[in-house]
């Protein structure tokens, strides 16, 4: 018998601050100095428009101009 998806209930508001951008529940596009505390956003993936020289499993550092996306760890940000 096959199950149907059913996405997890979004844990954050759809407007993240920064920009106020989103796209989609959970997802949204802010810089990496309004990123909301990774240790209550396990899972999480944000999208960053200021990472600064971006590193696959890096933490997410700021003041460049590369958009990136990230993930919390439940302690950083890092690039995914």
């Amino acid at each position: 018998m096959s199950q149907g998806f059913n996405p997890p209930p979004n844990p954050l508001p759809i407007s993240m601050g920064g920009t106020g951008n989103s796209i989609g529940p959970g997802l949204g596009i802010v810089t990496v100095a309004t990123l909301p505390a990774a240790g209550s956003h396990t899972g999480i993936m944000m999208l960053v428009t200021d990472g600064l020289a971006p590193a696959l499993g890096a933490i997410v550092t700021g003041g460049g101009a590369v958009t990136v996306l990230v993930v919390s760890n439940g302690t950083n940000w890092l690039v995914v």
